[in-house]
């Protein structure tokens, strides 16, 4: 089991040291990765990770920051992004 510590204090980027072989693994692996936990249908879709969330990505954004755009890659129907989504324009 890798130590998850050194990527979540930002010391180091997870994938950053993978070579060819490994990226190409890890795309295939992902290409579908969260398609079919729910989010094919918003009626029963639930995004479980706001804690998570919080913890390691939004405190490190300047409390009073607002933004012009917001995009998020693979994030269903942006449900991860509702904490931001009132600092943003569009």
């Amino acid at each position: 089991m890798t130590d998850l510590n050194k990527y979540l204090s930002g010391d180091e980027l997870y994938g950053d040291s993978f070579d060819e072989k490994r990226i190409a693994d890890w795309y295939a692996d992902e290409r579908e990765g969260y398609a079919s936990l729910g989010a094919k249908n918003r009626a029963s879709y639930r995004y479980q990770y706001h804690a998570w969330n919080r913890e390691h990505v939004f405190r490190h954004l300047p409390r009073e920051a607002s933004y012009h755009d917001i995009l998020g890659f693979g994030s269903a129907y942006g449900d991860k992004l509702l904490p931001i989504l009132p600092r943003a324009k569009q």
